[in-house]
C-alpha cells in the first residue's frame, strides 16, 4: 500500500532564515557589523542555492517581522535582506531561537537556520549560524523616575550580552559629567536585570541614566529624560 520515496539528488530545497535582531547584532566586527555579516552569512546560502528553491526569512527585531514567505525569485530575496534595518532592540535572544525551532516543527523538510551572535550550546534540527566573537557588550532599558520625600527613584533593566558581569550605572543630574549617584549590578548572560538609583534632587531640566563600563557598543547604554516642565519651554 506505501509508497516508496525516491530522494532526488541535487533537487531544490525549502530555506528558513530566523535573523537576530536583538541590540549586540550592531556590535562591529572588523569592518562590519554582526548584523551585515549575518546577511551575509544568508546571501551566500541563497547564492549557492539551485534555481528553483524557495526562501522565508524572519526578522526578529523591535517586532517580528516575516520578510517574505516561501519566495522563490532569488535576486528579489537578495535585495529584500540587503534592505534590512538595524532594530537596535535591547532584549533577549529567546524569541529567535523559538522562532526557528518552531518554524522546523511545522515543516521539518525545510533546511532551518539561525544566525545570531549568541552561544546556543544545542538547538535541534536548526543550524546556527554565529557571526559573534568574544567582547563586552551591555544595554540599559525600560528607564523610569520618581520623586518623592526630596529624593529622585531612577528604575530600569539592564542586559548583558556575553557574560555575567558586574555593571556600574550612573545618575547625571542638568549635564553634571559626575554621576549624583550610583549603583553596581551583577547582571546575568542574556536576562534582564532590574536596577534602581536614589539621589537627594526634586528638581531638574534633565537626567541621564548611564552604564559606566566600557563596552563594544556604546549606542545603547544611556538614556536621557527631560522633565515635563523642560519640555513645555
Amino acid at each position: 500500500v506505501a509508497h516508496p520515496v525516491f530522494t532526488v539528488p541535487n533537487a531544490a530545497n525549502e530555506y528558513c532564515f530566523v535573523l537576530d535582531g536583538s541590540g549586540s547584532m550592531n556590535v562591529n566586527e572588523g569592518l562590519q557589523t554582526r548584523l551585515e555579516k549575518g546577511k551575509g552569512e544568508i546571501a551566500s546560502i541563497i547564492n549557492g542555492s539551485l534555481n528553483g528553491c524557495s526562501y522565508t526569512l524572519i526578522y526578529v527585531g523591535t517586532t517580528t517581522e516575516t520578510v517574505y514567505y516561501k519566495m522563490e525569485n532569488k535576486e528579489q530575496a537578495l535585495k529584500l535582506l540587503k534592505d534590512i534595518e538595524p532594530a537596535y532592540l535591547t532584549g533577549e535572544y529567546t524569541d529567535a531561537l523559538s522562532i526557528a525551532q518552531n518554524f522546523f516543527n511545522e515543516s521539518p523538510w525545510v533546511k532551518t537556520y539561525l544566525i545570531t551572535d549568541k552561544v546556543v550550546r544545542s538547538y535541534e534540527n536548526v543550524e546556527v549560524k554565529n557571526v559573534g566573537s568574544h567582547v563586552d557588550n551591555y544595554a540599559i532599558s525600560d528607564v523610569e523616575y520618581a520623586l518623592t520625600d526630596a529624593k529622585i527613584k531612577v528604575t530600569g533593566n539592564l542586559m548583558s550580552y556575553e557574560n555575567e558581569a558586574a555593571v556600574t550605572v550612573g545618575l547625571y543630574i542638568d549635564g553634571d559629567s559626575r554621576a549624583a549617584a550610583t549603583a553596581r549590578v551583577v547582571v546575568p548572560v542574556y536576562q534582564k536585570t532590574p536596577f534602581e538609583i536614589n539621589a537627594d534632587y526634586t528638581e531638574f531640566s534633565n537626567i541621564k541614566v548611564a552604564i559606566t563600563n566600557r563596552d563594544a557598543l556604546a549606542l545603547d547604554n544611556e538614556v536621557i529624560i527631560y522633565s515635563p516642565e523642560a519640555e513645555t519651554q
